[in-house]
């Protein structure tokens, strides 16, 4: 029996990331692939942080109370990347919801979450798309593909995969500008 560990960053993105965001590329309804792609995509920072600290405190900043501050720990530095991606910001509150079911208040001096930012891990939600209670076979009249959602407001969901691309894409981007 092999012994398998993930002791740095490349290696929780590769080992991690990576296959957690391709299974919710493949199952883009299943609710758990969603969750758990959305939570190695969040704490991706954390991992990076940890190995890159001296250096994305150098080059970082994050909005605070409309003023530009230097990153100084991994929080920041979340903040930051969602001032970088909004989309992060969408992560970070599923990722969190999943884990803690129910969000407390933002902090004020941030900048306001996205109109679909969870506040409970049901917010989340896996949509079987069609027509609900019609007569017909969905597959008649397929409105939706089956996807995992963020509900927002009047019915203005999102579609979950779409803001886990974005994100992957943002990682994907600054793997590459900053050389990690």
């Amino acid at each position: 029996m092999t012994i398998e560990k993930v002791t740095t960053y490349a290696e929780y993105r590769s080992k991690i990331v990576e296959p957690d965001y391709r299974d919710f590329v493949d199952n883009e309804s299943d609710l758990r692939m969603a969750f758990h792609s959305a939570i190695s995509l969040f704490h991706l920072h954390d991992w990076v942080y940890g190995a890159q600290a001296a250096y994305i405190n150098a080059n970082f900043v994050f909005q605070n109370n409309g003023v530009a501050t230097p990153v100084t720990g991994g929080p920041q530095f979340a903040n930051a990347l969602a001032d970088l991606c909004p989309e992060f910001e969408l992560i970070r509150g599923v990722a969190n919801s999943a884990k803690h079911l129910t969000l407390r208040g933002r902090n004020a001096k941030r900048p306001p979450p996205p109109s679909n930012m969870p506040s409970h891990a049901a917010n989340t939600f896996s949509d079987p798309g069609g027509w609900p209670d019609t007569p017909w076979p969905d597959d008649e009249w397929q409105d939706e593909v089956p996807a995992v959602k963020l509900e927002g407001d009047n019915g203005q969901h999102l579609v979950l995969i779409d803001v886990a691309t974005t994100v992957h894409t943002m990682w994907t981007v600054q793997f590459a500008k900053h050389g990690w």
